[in-house]
């Protein structure tokens, strides 16, 4: 699905500019580039963990019937 690509590649992107973002505050020793740098990672690990909690809180029959929602809500009529 070229939408699901999309988003892989958009958090690549991300990914890549805020390790750039990292790289050149360290070399440079900016301060509030590095700052930025280590809220944009604690918000990152926030957001993991949540998504990891929630995850362990489902049980395998309730994944099943989330997955198969999902499926029946993104069929496009063809």
């Amino acid at each position: 699905n070229l939408a699901i690509v999309g988003g892989i590649i958009a958090c690549g992107v991300f990914l890549f500019l805020l390790s750039l973002m990292g790289l050149i505050g360290a070399v440079k020793h900016h301060q509030v580039l590095l700052f930025f740098y280590m809220l944009i990672l604690f918000l990152l690990f926030i957001i993991q963990f949540s998504i990891a909690c929630a995850c362990l809180a489902v049980s395998a029959e309730q994944q099943h019937q989330i997955a198969m929602e999902g499926w029946r809500k993104a069929k496009l009529p063809i």
